[in-house]
C-alpha cells in the first residue's frame, strides 16, 4: 500500500495473487482488520459496477517500522529486562 497510497481491495488481491494463494474476501477483511487499526483509511467511490472501497494510507512506513519495533521492545523489556538489554547491547556493538 505505501506503494500505491490508495487502492481497492481487488486492486491489492490482483497483485498478492500472482505470487500467494490468496483469496479475495481474505483481503478485504485485512484491510478492514487495518482500517480499525488506524493504517489505513476506507473511502466509498462509484465505479462502472456501482460502489466501492478505496483505501488510503494514514501511516508513513517509517512510523509504522518506528511504531512497530517500538512495542517489540518494551514487550521484550518487560518481560526480560536483563536478557533483552544484554542482546541489545552486544548487537549495537557489532553494528
Amino acid at each position: 500500500m505505501w506503494i500505491k497510497k490508495s487502492a481497492t481491495a481487488r486492486t491489492v488481491y490482483t497483485l498478492l495473487k500472482a505470487k500467494h494463494s490468496i483469496n479475495r474476501p481474505t483481503v478485504t477483511a485485512v484491510m478492514s482488520s487495518l482500517c480499525k487499526r488506524g493504517l489505513l483509511k476506507k473511502t466509498i467511490s462509484k465505479g462502472r459496477g456501482g460502489l466501492r472501497y478505496v483505501f488510503k494510507v494514514q501511516i508513513s512506513r517509517r512510523r509504522f517500522e518506528r511504531e512497530v519495533v517500538g512495542k517489540v521492545v518494551d514487550s521484550l523489556l518487560e518481560s526480560f529486562k536483563k536478557t533483552a538489554k544484554k542482546q541489545m547491547e552486544e548487537k549495537l556493538k557489532q553494528v
